[in-house]
């Protein structure tokens, strides 16, 4: 193995990060591959099985600094998620490391830059994030949409590095057949229990549609805002009754994967990328996908050839149908094992 290091900084409280780490366990490098995983340790994410060599660090801006040798020794440093503000002002004060930097987009990370609000502090934040990401080379990222967003409104002179990156947005396969066995239409309703997922507009479409009455809603809400979880379950409840469901008990992706496969539909009302993985998972599983049309992900899906249906639809939509698509072959070509292990290798080694 080389000298060189490739230096991976990472949030603790994404299962992204240890997915990474698993997935990446059984391949073997020439660079040296270490993690830095900044803030909280949660129940959700263990680390214990490792290999790799992994720092953890509170993600405050004196922690950052008392690892910066660590960043001037690596040839690569692969931030994934560019939200914490106490690391780009690591980079604003080091601003020569950002060109060794390959941001991964996360989509909140870049949404949330674009749409500041007004005000002193929004401000400094939109000031120092432009200074960081206008020095930032490399772009990594499957949704050329979002790569042309930083394109446009950061470095124009960027490079797209296309990359699936996590294991979450890969194929799944489950031989459990679903829907057919269930006399109501389950639809499945966001994937967490932020206010991105825009729950309410989406049952106040679901509610006017004929059919309504023959569907089962499913909503993922084990994480996100607390209040806007609860408001999410009165009207959920208020509108369908026993026909809405509130997951807000956390499931591992076994038995995450085997629950999408007893879906019939899944919308996505976000008015940005958001849930991939999610999106990804069901259209390999063969489900109709509602998404917004105003995304990046819809001219995404759209320009590989996959079928996704338009969000604004919902109110003339037939659920009892099954949806039939030859989705499952293209995106299990697409989002393989084999895609990410040679994309990984070409921007570690």
């Amino acid at each position: 193995m080389s000298n060189q290091k490739v230096l991976h900084v990472m949030p603790s409280t994404s299962r992204n990060t240890t997915r990474l780490m698993s997935f990446m366990s059984d391949m073997t490098f020439t660079r040296k591959q270490s993690f830095l995983v900044h803030g909280p340790m949660t129940d959700r994410v263990k680390f214990s099985e490792s290999r790799f060599d992994v720092t953890f660090v509170k993600g405050d801006l004196l922690s950052f600094l008392k690892e910066a040798r660590r960043f001037f020794e690596s040839e690569k440093i692969v931030v994934h998620g560019f939200f914490n503000v106490n690391l780009k002002v690591f980079f604003l004060l080091f601003p020569s490391l950002l060109k060794k930097v390959y941001w991964v987009v996360w989509g909140g990370d870049l949404y949330s830059m674009l749409s500041l609000p007004r005000g002193f502090f929004g401000d400094v934040k939109s000031r120092i994030s432009k200074f960081v990401f206008n020095k930032i080379n490399f772009v990594v990222t499957y949704i050329p949409g979002d790569y042309l967003l930083v394109n446009k409104h950061f470095n124009p002179k960027s490079e797209f590095v296309k990359c699936l990156m996590y294991p979450g947005n890969l194929y799944k396969n489950n031989e459990v057949e679903s829907s057919g066995q269930n006399s109501e239409a389950r639809i499945l309703v966001g994937n967490s229990g932020a206010p991105s997922n825009n729950h309410i507009r989406v049952f106040e479409r679901l509610k006017r549609n004929p059919n309504s009455a023959n569907i089962k809603i499913y909503c993922p809400l084990s994480y996100g805002n607390s209040e806007y979880i609860s408001k999410v379950k009165r009207a959920g409840y208020q509108n369908f009754g026993d026909r809405f469901v509130a997951l807000d008990k956390y499931m591992d992706m076994e038995h995450y994967v085997e629950f999408l496969s007893t879906i019939r539909y899944a919308v996505f009302d976000y008015d940005r990328q958001q849930g991939m993985g999610n999106i990804i998972s069901l259209l390999g599983l063969g489900k109709g996908v509602f998404l917004n049309p105003s995304t990046t992900p819809w001219d995404f899906f759209k320009e590989e050839g996959v079928q996704v249906l338009d969000v604004n639809e919902l109110v003339k939509a037939d659920f009892e149908k099954e949806f039939v698509s030859d989705n499952p072959s293209k995106i299990k070509s697409k989002f393989s094992a084999e895609v990410l292990r040679k994309q990984l290798y070409e921007i570690f080694d």
